[in-house]
């Protein structure tokens, strides 16, 4: 699995190994489906946009619906060049909607950023009952479009409906999968994940959370068999709107931490029983499995809509918390030292990263690809390595490494003492603001108040991609639909890398 830092090992992005993947060189023709990419946390680095190795990529296109029910029909049909003047024009003009309504929704929050949290609640209240009904209609138009991508077309023509379903031979629970589900944890992950797009009788919340299922069973199926145990993982919560994560903090009051408990355990019920309900009917006919999740869906309405006004409950406890979620708070320093620290910060890293590929290219000539550098003591603004492998140095010429380091060391004497003067100079300056205002710094050393500043320069910058998926989670006055709509937004924008195809 995937390092994400303080986030620890999950599968945010996209599927583990080479479950159903397609297999390239093949020579017969098969179908494709493409599954959309997990969603990561809040918060949680996000990996480069490329294509994963070794499998056929997904048709870019699919970007801009990652979070649709219909995106894998829509991948059958995208891959098979099988879409028709009509559905592409349903497409356009589905999505030219959605844009409109987006951006009427975006327009509305940039115009209230100035007021305060009570107004713009209210104002954003009032919007929500205006605009809601139209993101029904929306959101009803796009369940109708994975009915229809998944059964028009070519595709449905010659060669089935694009179903994932359509050529299975196996069911949960019976002949070779009469076995204890840990050990069939895969085969049920395949099916929840397939169902999110292809199970008729579920309602649009029963397939955001049937995500949410998939996502988490994609953990179990696929974590390894020997786990890290000193690696401590975040408390996330599935929370509102359905997929996004949010990590939840140990020391929040108790009536808040009390709701939030309520809520997962009431979220969690009522994903258990749509999972058990989908796996007992696995073996049962079509129809008769639509109708069963049909009435499912009725009987679960009125409690994932209280499930909705909890969500509420909670974000607006959030909201009055003294540090309200989000990036941690930067000491106030006045505006021109900020900047300092910040020109020093980048300056210091533009440095670090050139020493790096110097080294690199360094490793390259002189030794093995075994060998590396390891930096020696702690001081940022001084080039100090020594040179670490295996114990043979038979092919390592060490006379010819340390000339280089020594080489570069002195190309760069004057970038050093210049970062030294400047960090020196800010040190000064931040001892006379904590001096001014001990009221603001308490009783933090200058190095304490100058590293909380840099960790909240870091958590900015990786929490900036982050703004409408923040926004769409934690702010007091959205409708639920709107939530969804602003989450769209968020994912398109985090350019999150598309898995790869797998065969029908």
């Amino acid at each position: 699995m995937s390092e994400f830092g303080s986030f620890g090992r999950y599968p945010f992005y996209s599927g583990f190994g080479d479950v159903g993947q397609f297999d390239r060189t093949s020579t017969e023709k098969s179908t494709l489906i493409f599954f959309p990419p997990n969603v990561p946390p809040i918060g949680a680095p996000i990996p480069p946009r490329q294509a994963p190795s070794g499998g056929i990529t997904a048709p870019g296109e699919l970007a801009k619906f990652i979070y649709e029910p219909f995106y894998a029909p829509l991948s059958t049909r995208l891959s098979e060049q099988d879409l028709t003047k009509k559905l592409m024009t349903r497409l356009d003009n589905y999505r030219a909607k959605r844009s409109a309504l987006q951006s009427e929704l975006q327009n509305k929050l940039d115009s209230l950023k100035d007021a305060t949290p009570a107004d713009r609640t209210q104002q954003l209240e009032t919007f929500a009952r205006e605009q809601t009904p139209h993101i029904a209609e929306l959101e009803a138009t796009a369940e109708q479009l994975r009915s229809d991508l998944l059964r028009g077309g070519l595709v449905g023509l010659f060669s089935g409906t694009g179903d994932w379903n359509q050529s299975r031979n196996w069911t949960l629970g019976t002949g070779s999968l009469a076995r204890p589900r840990e050990q069939t944890l895969v085969y049920e992950f395949l099916v929840m994940r397939a169902a999110v797009f292809y199970q008729d009788g579920l309602s649009p919340a029963q397939r955001r959370l049937l995500r949410e299922v998939a996502m988490e069973l994609q953990v179990d199926a696929f974590k390894p068999k020997v786990e890290d145990s000193t690696q401590k993982e975040p408390t996330l919560v599935f929370f509102s709107p359905e997929t996004a994560q949010i990590k939840v903090s140990d020391d929040l009051p108790a009536d808040l931490s009390a709701k939030i408990a309520v809520y997962k355990n009431e979220k969690s019920a009522i994903k258990t029983e749509l999972r058990e309900t989908l796996y007992q009917q696995d073996k049962a006919s079509a129809s008769r499995r639509a109708q069963a999740l049909k009435q499912l869906a009725e009987s679960q309405e009125p409690r994932i809509a209280t499930l909705e006004g909890l969500a509420d409950d909670i974000r607006a406890g959030l909201s009055r918390l003294p540090k309200p979620p989000g990036p941690i708070a930067a000491p106030g320093f006045p505006a021109e030292l900020a900047m300092r620290i910040s020109e020093y910060q980048k300056e210091k890293l533009a440095l670090q990263k050139m020493i790096q590929t110097k080294l690199e290219e360094i490793r390259k000539r002189y030794a093995p690809s075994s060998y590396g550098f390891k930096k020696m003591g702690s001081d940022d603004e001084k080039l100090a390595y020594r040179l670490e492998g295996r114990s043979d140095r038979s092919q390592v010429d060490t006379a010819l490494i340390s000339g280089a380091i020594a080489n570069l060391n002195q190309e760069n004497t004057q970038r050093y003492a210049s970062l030294n003067r400047e960090k020196e100079a800010i040190r000064v300056e931040i001892a006379r603001y904590a001096a001014a205002h001990p009221d603001t710094t308490g009783e933090k050393s200058v190095q304490g108040l100058l590293n909380n500043f840099i960790n909240s320069l870091h958590e900015e910058e990786s929490w900036q991609p982050y703004k409408d998926y923040q926004t769409a989670v934690y702010q007091p006055g959205l409708s639920p639909g709107q939530r969804r709509l602003l989450f769209e937004v968020a994912l398109e924008k985090l350019s999150l890398p598309l898995p790869n195809g797998e065969s029908l």
